[in-house]
């Protein structure tokens, strides 16, 4: 249990350095969320949409509030990547922000 906490810690540190480098408000903490809940289709320059994550998996995320913008801001971890997405309201119109591997 120990090791999760401080594996948390690290994984949020990491995420907000990223969200602040691309001025995006800091996360205050991380919550275990089901893929198929945070697992929006992305539509990418080539006109594919994506779907990045496993419905099946659970990952740590938050959900961001972000005024200025009038859309939230998602992301979604695990040990070997995160993910930042913005969206309007209900999840709708996702936008892929940022993908990074750990």
């Amino acid at each position: 249990m120990e090791q999760y906490a401080a594996f948390k810690r690290l994984l949020l540190e990491e995420i907000n350095a990223c969200l602040d480098a691309i001025g995006i408000p800091q996360a205050a903490q991380l919550y275990e969320l089901p893929g198929s809940y945070v697992n929006p289709a992305c539509p990418l320059p080539s006109g594919e949409t994506v779907r990045f994550l496993d419905d099946r998996k659970i990952y740590l995320g938050a959900q961001i509030e972000a005024p200025a913008l009038d859309r939230c801001i998602g992301v979604v971890a695990d040990t070997t990547f995160f993910l930042v997405c913005s969206y309007g309201e209900n999840g709708s119109d996702p936008e892929l922000i940022l993908y990074r591997k750990r």
